[in-house]
């Protein structure tokens, strides 16, 4: 089973990697290589940085708190600290969720499924305090869910058919 799924797998990373160099040699894109040291790479990326991302929370904050906050903070969030928390929280329990299953299908070991369900429960605890700290239900955003994958999949997901879309859309320049 693991097997034929990492072979699976390989094999659509094979298949994605060629069309993409089948699109470059089509689209007469050439290859340069650049060399660069990390330090030349941190000034170059760091042009798109303004620096000024603790200003920007400090602000959140003081508007949060402010009786004539501006319209993008009613009734946005009730609590920032939690929704950072949370965001920050999810995406690394999401990480520890993939380490396990990279573990089990390329490095080829056992699945722990119950540590495997307590990852999946400290995903949830996240998801859970950033729904708190917007004031959502998560009834309703399950219910959400569920009612645009009917919407999207009417008669359920297949491989086949949302390939043929898939193709359909590339062939029409972007048209479902």
């Amino acid at each position: 089973m693991v097997e034929s799924l990492y072979v699976a797998v390989r094999l659509v990373m094979l298949t994605d990697a060629l069309q993409l160099i089948t699109i470059l040699v089509m689209s007469g894109v050439r290859k340069e290589i650049i060399k660069m040291t990390g330090k030349e790479y941190v000034e170059l990326a760091m042009r798109t940085n303004d620096g000024n991302a603790t200003g920007r929370i400090e602000k959140a904050i003081e508007l949060l708190h402010r009786p004539d906050k501006p319209k993008c903070f009613k009734p946005v969030v009730e609590d920032l600290g939690g929704v950072l928390n949370g965001c920050l929280g999810l995406a690394g329990e999401a990480g520890e969720t993939l380490d396990m299953i990279k573990k089990w299908i390329f490095h080829e070991k056992d699945l722990d499924r119950e540590h495997l369900k307590k990852e999946l429960g400290d995903v949830m605890w996240y998801m859970a305090m950033i729904c708190y700290s917007f004031g959502f239900d998560l009834d309703e955003i399950l219910q959400m869910n569920i009612d645009k994958l009917k919407a999207r999949y009417p008669e359920g997901f297949d491989t086949e058919r949302e390939l043929i879309i898939e193709r359909r859309e590339i062939f029409n320049g972007g048209d479902r």
